[in-house]
């Protein structure tokens, strides 16, 4: 299911899946852009390439970061959560994990286009 989102600080409206958990009037430039960028690729892999399942099994085992301490393998939905991004704003790094069926490549050589999870590594 999708749903549109609407942002006064960026004068843009964006059609997302319902699970993201996003602010986008806290989002900066970049990590708006970077969004728009996420959410698109979410909706095409799910629309185009039936990677719906593999969405879905990690919303179901990890949708929010719940603490400091487990920071792998978190759902992609919960990327631009206001949590993650007042943990990571400077002080970490993401690295993002997902598998494609277009593109023979491994779990942890992802681009963000194909990314179901992340992991965050504090710097």
């Amino acid at each position: 299911m999708n749903k549109i989102l609407y942002t006064n600080k960026h004068k843009a409206g964006i059609k997302c899946d319902e699970r993201f958990d996003v602010d986008l009037d806290f989002l900066t430039k970049k990590e708006f852009e970077l969004f728009k960028n996420i959410a698109q690729a979410v909706r095409a892999n799910i629309e185009i390439f039936g990677f719906s399942k593999e969405y879905q099994e990690h919303f179901a085992a990890k949708p929010v970061l719940k603490s400091q301490f487990e920071l792998e393998h978190i759902s992609i939905f919960a990327r631009f959560s206001k949590r993650v991004i007042s943990f990571t704003r400077g002080r970490a790094r993401i690295r993002y994990r997902g598998k494609t069926k277009s593109v023979q490549r491994l779990p942890n050589h992802c681009t963000i286009h194909n990314a179901t999870n992340f992991t965050i590594y504090p710097q």
